[in-house]
Order: C-alpha cells, then structure tokens, then sequence
C-alpha cells in the first residue's frame, strides 16, 4: 500500500526554508532536467575541489578535457566594490549549469551557486541564487530574471550581476554543460537513498514515462527492465536502495507533491552522491574527474586549484544556503512585458545574509543576528537553523 513517511527527512544543511511557501509551490513547473540542475551542480563543485588537492600529485594531462578560457580579472569589469568582504582564505567560485544541447556553454544559466572554499573554518560552502531571482540592473539589459545575464553576456556578465547584487568579490567561474543525471550518478557507482512507498512508486512510474525517451550526454540511453524498483502485486515499497543513473533521474522527476519536496529529493541524490565521493580511494578519483572534466568550462587554471587544496586536509563539512530564504521574505509574480514568473525580494538583505553565511564572525553583518543552534564555528551569533554534516 501507498502510504508517505514524512519520518524520512533528509541530513543534509539547508539554511532556509521559503520554498515551502505558498509563494512558492505557486511556481511553474520547470523541465525535467531544471529539476536536477541545483543537484548536479553542487556534485560537480565538490568534485573539482577534491581534484585540486589531486593535482599537486598529478600531471596536466588530468586537465586536458577541461576547457580553460582566459577570463578578466580586472575587478571593475567583474563589479566587485570596494565594499564586498574579502579574506584570502576563503575563496569564492561561481558554478552556472546550462542545458545546451549542441555540447556549447551558452544560454541560460538554470542553476546558479556561489561555491566558496573556505580554508579558514574547514568547510565547502554553496550558495544556491534561484534562477526566477528578478535583477533590474543587468548592465546592457534591464530588468530580468538573474539567468538571463549569463544568456546575453556570458559568464563575465552572469558574474558581474551577482556581484553587484549581492556586493560578492567572485573572480572565476565554472560551467556546467549537463542535463544527463545519469552520467554522474554512473560515474560515482550509483547513490543511496532511502525513500518513503509514495516516493518508490512514482520512481517505477517516471522510469516508465522514461522508457522511450531518449536521455543523452553524447550517447543514447536506455530504461531498462532491470532499473524498476521491485514490486508485488503491483505495489512496491519503500526502503534503502542504492539508485543507479536511470533511477536517480526518476527519482528526481517526481512531481506528485511539491516543489519543497521535491527539492528534498534533489538534496537526497547530491548527499549520496557526496557520501560516495567522501568514501573513494585516491586512484578513485582520477577516472571521475576525467570523466567529468569535459562537461565544464572554467577560468581556473592549475594554481587556481591548487589554492583550493587545503581544505582536504581538514575533516571539512559541507554547508547550503538557498537565496531568497524566509529572510529574504520574497514574494513570487509574473514580470512585465510577459518575461514570465519572477521572484521578488530585497537583494541588499539578501547580500547581507550571504555575507554572514561565507564569512561568519568576520562578517559586519555577523553581530546581533541570533543562532538558534549555537554551533557557529566562530562562537557567535549568525546563522540560524543550521544542521552541520560533512
């Protein structure tokens, strides 16, 4: 029997809770692939960071299906203020993930994190900016939903957007070019899950919806028999399963209740995802990253990476944070001249909370701002609701 287990929550750090809203669950839906996005993206940046301690070891030929591009690192072209906090230890990297399906790095960005290695308190922070964000200010453009930046001016303009809206000092950038879910979880040798009967069921029926679509990265794949959950008499029941891409892909696409949901699933695959890529071996990691590598355009280079090496040196936890959380108190409507549903909210109060979030007590924004948990790694007041994993 069909029955929710909402028992099941899922240990992964998320620092806002708006897309449980009303606002929210108003939204359209998206793609199948946009679903996934966030998810992706984040795996993608743990990745790479954990490539960077590699590399000290390892020859350029792990980077040669990497594109690499000059990129500017003039700060007024970028749009880094004098105001923005900077500390060398910590270092922040834009991570853009596009659905191209020609194979280029162009269009619109439909995820959109703020990566940040922070080698002075031992964690890999990600900051997620929903992509409906409405910016009024994108140089050249007007007014429009944040993921058209990197649409009309590439990763330069899409970087320079976020730092003048959200007064960030980010220099460098990845882009993803994916929407195959697939390949990664194949490629990380599945991920673990543990999901409620609702959830097992609507899996076995999305991998059915799957069974003559065709869902490729350079290749076609096919739904298998074999990638059913099993049921009985035509039920099937929940429990632990270890996904392979096709089921996570399913899994994922689930839309029988709500976008906070189903943002909890998405949070679900990137924490297996995470759990394997903790648990490899290092000669594990060479043939992911080789793996992975040609689906990304940086303009970080080999010392670029190396910088970020310390932070595998720690036990380091991994934090999130979704911009517009409850803070924010954003609202969700249609944007003129039928740009289509937007989301609303104060951007300087939005700044600010990211500020707090990546630098904690080094943060002007830091003091006076309660923590209703008491685990600031600084000992001070500032980030609330916070569940530590790593």
């Amino acid at each position: 029997m069909i029955k929710r287990n909402d028992a099941n929550a899922i240990e992964f750090e998320d620092l806002s809770s708006y897309s449980s809203s009303k606002d929210y669950k108003r939204r359209r839906k998206n793609k199948p692939l946009r679903i996934v996005l966030k998810s992706i993206l984040a795996i993608f940046s743990v990745a790479l960071i954990v490539g960077g301690s590699l590399l000290i070891h390892a020859s350029e030929s792990l980077f040669s299906g990497l594109s690499t591009v000059d990129f500017t690192k003039d700060k007024e072209e970028l749009g880094i203020k004098l105001t923005a906090t900077n500390d060398d230890s910590i270092k922040n990297i834009a991570f853009f993930g596009v659905d191209s399906r020609d194979g280029s790095f162009e269009g619109l960005s439909d995820a959109i994190m703020v990566l940040t290695v922070d080698n002075k308190h031992g964690k890999i922070k990600m900051t997620s900016i929903l992509r409906d964000t409405r910016i009024d200010n994108i140089e050249g453009v007007g007014t429009q939903k944040i993921n058209a930046a990197y649409d009309y001016g590439g990763a330069k303009l899409a970087i320079k957007t976020i730092n003048q809206n959200f007064d960030l000092n980010i220099e460098d950038y990845v882009t993803i070019n994916f929407y195959n879910l697939a390949v990664v979880v194949d490629a990380f040798g599945g991920t673990e899950i543990t999901m409620t009967d609702e959830e097992a069921y609507y899996t076995n029926e999305n991998l059915n919806a799957l069974m003559y679509e065709q869902i490729h990265d350079g290749y076609e794949r096919t739904i298998w028999e074999s990638d059913f959950l099993p049921s009985s008499d035509g039920y099937v029941s929940g429990g632990t399963f270890t996904l392979n891409g096709n089921q996570a892909v399913a899994y994922a696409r689930n839309r029988s209740d709500s976008d906070f949901d189903r943002a909890d699933r998405q949070k679900k695959v990137l924490m297996g995802l995470f759990s394997r890529l903790k648990s490899m071996s290092t000669s594990e990691y060479f043939p992911l990253l080789e793996r992975v590598m040609p689906l990304c355009e940086t303009s970080m280079g080999l010392d670029d990476a190396w910088a970020c090496a310390p932070i595998m040196l720690k036990d380091f936890s991994i934090q999130t944070l979704t911009i517009p959380g409850e803070e924010e108190a954003a609202f969700g409507g249609d944007l003129y001249d039928g740009v289509g549903w937007h989301f609303s909210y104060d951007l300087e109060l939005a700044a600010q909370h990211i500020d707090r979030f990546i630098y904690e007590s080094d943060s002007p924004y830091w003091a006076g701002i309660s923590d209703d948990t008491g685990i600031g790694s600084a000992g001070g007041a500032g980030l609330s609701n916070v569940n530590e994993n790593g």
